[in-house]
């Protein structure tokens, strides 16, 4: 099995049998991706034919890392047949069977590690390859940025519903059904969008299964699922948090792991 890091037996080391499951995986994985961007074209042909697509925002972007998971069998949001009452296997299924209605199974720590190059980890941790997410935004005649463009500013998910407020000229509300609501902490991307700069977040703290993470300033502490240790990363320099900096700067590493346990203690976590 491979470590925390998807570290384990190199692809020359596996039988063939094995390695013919690990290519059918990937062949199914990119397959999946191919699907999703042909049902993308779909959206997008449909604002075409209705006169809508140059007003049209469109948000594209990925979940919280590729997973590790290999999933043993039915349950949550798994299947234990298809619509039509067969049963789905989870194990004991030959490569070529590999992307049918009755096979399910995932690309394992191996390929998320691969996948989510050059960051570390995958998703359920808080490292850069668990929380660090692209987004590709288009609205022909919106966006002031030129066409291909990158922005490098952070962002957060919970900064599109801001986002989609501006855009709208909506306000979020203080109440719904005659009770308040929390307000929300994002902050709209639409000045980004707009060629202009913005503020953005002082600090943002993460927690997921066990993972945790506080960043601020342009420096990160994170802690891994199966760990009790901090690790402290200066993301400003080190992107791909290859540099534990946690006993050259324990002062710092203390100081966001106070903010993080205020945070969780406000969070009720």
């Amino acid at each position: 099995l491979p470590d925390l890091m998807g570290r384990g037996t190199d692809w020359d080391d596996l039988g063939p049998d094995d390695q013919a499951i690990q290519a059918a995986k990937m062949q199914v994985h990119a397959a999946m991706v191919d699907r999703a961007d042909q049902g993308v074209g779909q959206i997008v042909e449909a604002l075409k034919a209705a006169g809508r697509f140059n007003d049209t925002v469109i948000f594209v972007l990925a979940d919280n890392g590729a997973s590790p998971e290999v999933p043993g069998g039915p349950g949550y949001d798994r299947s234990a047949e298809t619509r039509d009452g067969r049963p789905i296997r989870y194990k004991g299924f030959s490569p070529d069977e590999l992307g049918g209605e009755t096979t399910y199974t995932g690309i394992g720590a191996y390929w998320a590690n691969a996948v989510n190059t050059p960051y570390r980890y995958w998703k359920m941790e808080s490292f850069e390859g668990g929380c660090h997410t692209p987004l590709v935004v288009h609205w022909p005649a919106g966006l002031a940025a030129a066409p291909g463009s990158f922005c490098d500013d952070l962002g957060h998910i919970m900064d599109l519903m801001p986002t989609c407020l501006d855009l709208a000229g909506a306000e979020y509300p203080k109440t719904f059904g005659g009770h308040a609501i929390a307000p929300t902490e994002g902050k709209s991307l639409l000045p980004l969008l707009e060629g202009k700069g913005r503020p953005g977040h002082n600090v943002l703290f993460f927690e997921h299964e066990g993972g945790k993470a506080v960043v601020a300033g342009g420096w990160k502490a994170v802690q891994p699922t199966r760990g009790d240790t901090w690790e402290l990363y200066h993301l400003a320099e080190d992107r791909t948090e290859t540099r534990n900096l946690a006993q050259a700067q324990p002062d710092r590493l203390k100081a966001l792991v106070d903010r993080w346990q205020a945070w969780a203690a406000k969070m009720g976590l």
